[in-house]
């Protein structure tokens, strides 16, 4: 499992699709609203002060949770289960 996901990161690296971000201080302390109020998980709040930290234009999960949390919080999210919203997304 963990060489599939080592191959699979060093590909999206290659294809320059991915990029990683540490994890500062501030995106953990800009995390705590959403896992205390939003009653968010930890990992799923991080992943959105990432995708907001980063400025990315859509924040892509297969949870179907964080996509709705997301989206109600003005990120534009798409679930990858989604065939459609993702063909749409590539062709744009």
């Amino acid at each position: 499992m963990l060489e599939n996901f080592t191959g699979e990161v060093v590909k999206m690296l290659r294809l320059k699709v991915l990029e990683v971000f540490p994890v500062l201080t501030q995106l953990i302390a800009d995390s705590w609203p959403l896992i205390l109020s939003d009653h968010m998980y930890e990992a799923d709040a991080l992943q959105v002060q990432t995708c907001i930290y980063s400025g990315s234009n859509v924040l892509l999960s297969a949870d179907k949770k964080l996509v709705t949390k997301a989206i109600r919080m003005g990120i534009r999210a798409i679930d990858t289960e989604d065939e459609s919203k993702i063909k749409e997304l590539l062709e744009k």
